[in-house]
């Protein structure tokens, strides 16, 4: 997503002037991914040890932070507005 996702959306952004936002976006895909390797091991381990548990809950709150980022402020700030199908719960 970050090689080919970030560099339109970042485009996007700055076009409408959210520079911050679309630096934000970027900054935290570099979290995501800093992250993420520790996390390529089966979750069960990643489950049963409390130091690897801590860093799987550090990954969640990353991909979380990067969700509400794109889905939440990008899209608002660009007018792209949820349809019924991706928001009814189903």
């Amino acid at each position: 997503m970050q090689k080919y996702f970030l560099p339109g959306l970042e485009k996007l952004l700055n076009e409408q002037g959210e520079s911050d936002l679309a630096q934000r976006i970027n900054k935290q895909f570099g979290e995501v991914r800093e992250h993420f390797p520790a996390m390529d091991r089966a979750l069960k381990p990643l489950l049963e040890d409390d130091n690897a548990y801590r860093s799987l809950q550090g990954l969640y709150v990353d991909l979380s932070q990067l969700a509400t980022l794109v889905n939440g402020q990008a899209a608002a700030s660009l007018g792209v507005i949820r349809g019924f199908n991706s928001s009814d719960g189903d």
